[in-house]
């Protein structure tokens, strides 16, 4: 899950309780995903996934992660 204080960036969507389902079937949450709650930089909250598995191997690509 993400770590209270650390900044990232991402894409914001608006959806509805339907769409959120398929998400998360797709999402595999929550086992290979976890969604939770994080706040924006503006104070709102939204809902964001967070991968599961191990993180070990992989190199760091910090807080923008396609740009890599």
């Amino acid at each position: 899950e993400g770590r209270p204080g650390q900044a990232i960036q991402g894409e914001l969507y608006r959806v509805d309780e339907k769409l959120l389902e398929l998400l998360d079937a797709f999402e595999d949450a929550p086992r290979e995903f976890v969604r939770d709650s994080v706040r924006l930089q503006d104070g709102l909250r939204a809902e964001a996934y967070f991968y599961c598995g191990e993180t070990d191997h992989l190199p760091l690509c910090g807080a923008v992660w396609k740009d890599r």
